[in-house]
This record gives structure tokens, sequence and C-alpha cells, in this order.
């Protein structure tokens, strides 16, 4: 029995150790194995726009260092492949409530109203009411790790919870705790990230992650479709809930990826999972220069945030954009068109289908924004919006140009969020604080207000022509064209046309120069200093149009 109590503590006191969050004053500036060379090369430079696009998918750069690059293949498997499953999951479970109303659960449930609407609802409730808070808490070092993972976690178990549901009411109760266990997820994402990657190598990946939305919306048609027909009725249980069942051991799975490989940020720990104690020692050495010290929120902070023109801007902006979203449409419609057109897995298999043109849009656009300038890119998004919103506003078209209209919606929301997301993180670089309570604020406004917009601009009972929902889409859409042509004018012009609300942000640059570090800050990027590393606890936040910015694009 002695032997076998020793052998749990011992086993305990490693688990301990493998788990704890380290004290950053005792982790270290210099390196146990010093004979590696982890020196760059000198870069070739690329010219012409079309290189640099193609650039954007050399995760790897050749003048990296042999190290290094090993050093960011174990990133991307313990932070970006965390992450990004992560967000896989979010809508892989956010998916599956639509495409189960149209295969299922609507007639089983007796939901004859808006419901659906609701169901939304009191996710946004959750999502607007605990997102501010968590995405303050996830900057601290002591929830960097872990609390993805827990939020992560619930998630999965709400799921579950969803596939016991036995009327409207349960439902709405765990689409509130769905809410509350998402918010958290894309801004603390983009934060942890931001902590291991730099600019260049940041935008490589952002369109893997965006990518990720779209291939769990995709996939969650499939399984629904898969559950249908194969599914039903086993152990009693109808094709829908297998979904939710499913789609909970998925998100467990990524759990315990995020507990055993996930690091948080370099500054949480000593050594974790596949990196050694000199790759952590690395990353943070390579980020001085893009680590920002916060400061206190406090009345002068937000009075600060708040007597510049971003905030304001940049709700309309954002919360313009998601106001034109609505997921459901499409499914809607095919079910309307089922059995007498198609078969009863048709909506989710088309909405599967909308999901691959949403994932290449997600993945495109914002790069393409970043290489060859915002101002032709997104006018050219507006442009194919206009058409689809026109199409569908007329109605009275053929089926086939209907359907495309419902696809080409599709490029306008997943191609534009991401791009306008970044970029409102870089028009908001004067400070950490500022970046992580606008990107938080327009998430949380834009769920808000949909809580209440989406049931009343979407009545179900007016489903599927929503004559008068896609008339006020295509106010939002000129309304959204206006604010980017607003915001993209300030950008470059508000030092000159409002100086007193600009703050500091023309006075930062993105870039570092490397070529003006010495010969050891370059091979090293720096050591992080004493008393850097006893003030930091969260980092300046860095995105794609970041990366863009400091490309210098023309446009």
């Amino acid at each position: 029995m002695a032997r076998i109590l020793m052998s749990i503590t011992r086993t305990s006191r490693n688990v301990w150790e493998y788990l704890k969050i380290d004290d950053a004053n005792e982790l270290r500036d210099d390196y146990i194995d010093e004979t590696i060379d982890r020196s760059r090369r000198e870069e070739k430079k690329k010219s012409g726009r079309f290189s640099q696009l193609l650039d954007i998918f050399d995760w790897y750069p050749s003048h990296y260092s042999e190290y290094e690059r090993r050093f960011l293949k174990k990133v991307d498997v313990s932070v970006l492949l965390f992450t990004a499953l992560s967000f896989y999951t979010k809508y892989l479970d956010s998916s599956n409530i639509s495409n189960a109303y149209v295969s299922g659960m609507k007639e089983e449930l007796n939901l004859h109203g808006n419901e659906l609407n609701y169901f939304t609802s009191f996710f946004n409730i959750g999502y607007c009411l605990f997102q501010i808070p968590l995405v303050l808490l996830i900057q601290k070092q002591a929830f960097a790790r872990y609390l993805l993972i827990a939020c992560e976690l619930c998630w999965g178990m709400c799921t579950f919870g969803a596939s016991t549901a036995k009327n409207a009411n349960q439902l709405y109760f765990v689409r509130f705790l769905i809410g509350v266990s998402e918010a958290a997820s894309f801004p603390g994402s983009y934060v942890i990230m931001s902590t291991w990657y730099t600019p260049d190598e940041l935008v490589r990946r952002a369109g893997f992650y965006n990518l990720m939305s779209s291939i769990g919306t995709t996939s969650s048609g499939l399984l629904q479709s898969a559950c249908r027909e194969h599914l039903n009725g086993v152990l009693g249980k109808s094709g829908w809930r297998w979904q939710f069942i499913i789609d909970g051991l998925i998100t467990l799975g990524c759990v315990l990826y995020g507990i055993l490989l996930f690091p948080g940020t370099p500054e949480t720990t000593r050594k974790f999972g596949i990196l050694s104690e000199d790759d952590l020692t690395f990353a943070r050495n390579r980020m001085r220069g893009r680590v920002a010290i916060p400061k206190k929120f406090d009345r002068k902070t937000f009075k600060a945030i708040f007597r510049t023109w971003q905030p304001y801007l940049l709700v309309l902006l954002w919360v313009g954009h998601h106001q034109v979203n609505y997921d459901s449409d499409l499914k809607l419609y095919i079910k309307s068109l089922v059995p007498e057109k198609y078969s009863p897995s048709a909506p989710t298999n088309f909405a599967a289908a909308t999901g691959v043109l949403a994932g290449i849009s997600a993945f495109f656009i914002p790069n393409l924004s970043a290489t060859y300038g915002q101002l032709p890119v997104v006018t050219a998004v507006f442009v194919v919006s206009y058409f689809a919103g026109a199409v569908l506003i007329k109605w009275d078209v053929s089926h086939r140009l209907k359907v495309v209209a419902y696809f080409l919606e599709h490029i306008f929301l997943s191609g534009l969020a991401p791009t306008f997301y970044a970029w409102a993180a870089n028009l908001c670089k004067d400070s950490a604080e500022k970046k992580l309570f606008v990107l938080a604020l327009i998430n949380t406004l834009s769920y808000a207000i949909q809580a209440w917009s989406v049931p009343w601009q979407w009545n179900i009972k007016e489903a599927p022509k929503f004559s008068t929902a896609f008339r006020i889409n295509f106010g939002f859409i000129v309304f959204v064209n206006v604010m980017f042509f607003v915001v993209w004018i300030l950008e470059r012009y508000d030092d000159r046309l409002i100086p007193q609300f600009t703050g500091d942000r023309n006075k930062f640059s993105s870039k570092i120069d490397y070529e003006r570090l010495s010969d050891d800050e370059q091979t090293n990027y720096g050591s992080v200093s004493g008393k850097l590393k006893d003030d930091v606890k969260n980092v300046q936040l860095v995105t794609i149009m970041e990366y863009s910015d400091s490309r210098k694009s023309s446009v």
C-alpha cells in the first residue's frame, strides 16, 4: 500500500510539474545550448505583386536557420493547430443547430414559431455579456494557457447537453452557455498566436486559421446528412441528436490535445510539451520589440480610447457588416423544395457547399488585400454583394440564379470579416489596451444587436422569400460600403482632417528594423530584460493587416 501511495504521489508531482504555470521572473534569458546557430541568413528581396502573393504560402522561409524552422514547426503543432481546431469546433457546433432544425428537430420538438432565431439570440446574449471580461482575463499570465481549454471543455459539455433537449426552453439555456463558452475563442486565439509569431509569419497562418471556420460549417452539414441517413433511430435517438453527440466527442478530443500540448504564451512556462526550455527562451527573445507593456484599465485609459475616432466608426463598420449575415436563409429555401425537388438531406448538403466558398473567401481575400491593397479587393467584393442582393430582392428569377446569389452572399461575410477585424486591430495599435478593448467591443456589440435584430429581421414565418429582410440586407451593404470608404480615408488622412481625434496611432511602426540591431541581437532577437518580464502580462495583438502595413501596400 505504501508503495502504491508513493507511486501516486510521484505521478501527481510529475503531472503538476508538467501542467503548472511557471513564475515569469524565473524564466531564462540565455540558452542552455549556446552552440546552436540561430541566426538568419540574408533574405533575398522579392519583386512583383505575384511573387509577394506566393510568399504568403512560404511558412518556413529558407533564410531562417534550421533551428528556427524546426522551432516554428513545433509552434504550429502546439499553438496554431490547437487554436485552429478550437475554431473549427466552434463552427462545427454552432452550425449544427440550424442543420438539426431542417433535419428533424423542428418536427420532433414541435417548433412552429420563431424558435430557430431565438436559439441564435440566446447564444448571442451569452457571447456578448462575457466576451470583454474573458478577453481581459486571457491577457493575464495565470489564465493564458488554460482559459481557452476550460472554455472548450464547457463548450463540449453543452453540446452533449443539446442532444438530450426535450423542448425549446432547454435549448435556449444550452445555447446561452455555448455563447459564454465561445466568447474568448476568436479574440483570445489571436492574442495567443501574436505572442509566438512575427507579423509576416502570422499572415501566412491567418488564412489557415480563418479557413477552419468554413471547414467546420461544411463538415457540420455533411455530418448531419450522414447522421440522418445512417444513425437515425440507433439506440432510440434521432439523427440530429447523434450529430450533437459526435460534435461533443470531437470537441473533447480538442480539449485533450490542448491539455497535452498547448503552452499558452511564452511567458507562462519554462518548457512544455514538445517545446524545450531553449525553445521557450528563443520564443520570448525573438518577439522583443513586439511586446507591449500593459497599463491599468482606469478612467484615464477609457477617456483616451474614446477620444479617438476608431471605437465609433469601427463599431459601425463591423456591426453593419455582421447584420448582413443569416446562416439559415439558403437552408430554409432548399427545405421549402423538399420533397418535390430535393431529398431531406439537401438543405445541409447545400450548406456544406457554401462552406467551401466561404473557406476560399476567408483564405484568399485577406491575403489579396494585404498584397494588392484593400481598395480594389474590397470594392470587388462589394460589387459581387450588390449583384447577389439585387437577385434575392427581385426573387422572381430562375432557381439556378437564386442559388448562385445565395452562394455569393458568403464572399461578403466570410471574406470581409477577417479583413475588417485585422484592419481594426491595426487601426488601434496605439496601445495594447485600446486594441484589446476595441476588438472585444465591436464583437460584443455586434452579437448584442443580433440578439434582437435577427428574430425581427428574419421572421421564420416569411421564409423562404424574406422580402423585407433582403431589402434591409441591401441597405446594410450600402451602409458598410460607405463606412469602408470613410475609415479608409481616415486611416490615411486623419492627422490632417481630424488631428484632435487621431490618438497616437501614427507614431507607431508595425515593422521591426532588424538591420539596425546588433549582431548578437540579430542572432538571438535580443533578450527580455528582468523589468520587462516583471511587467509583461499581455502582448500587442499582431495581425494580418499590420503585416500589410509593413509591406507598405500602395493602395
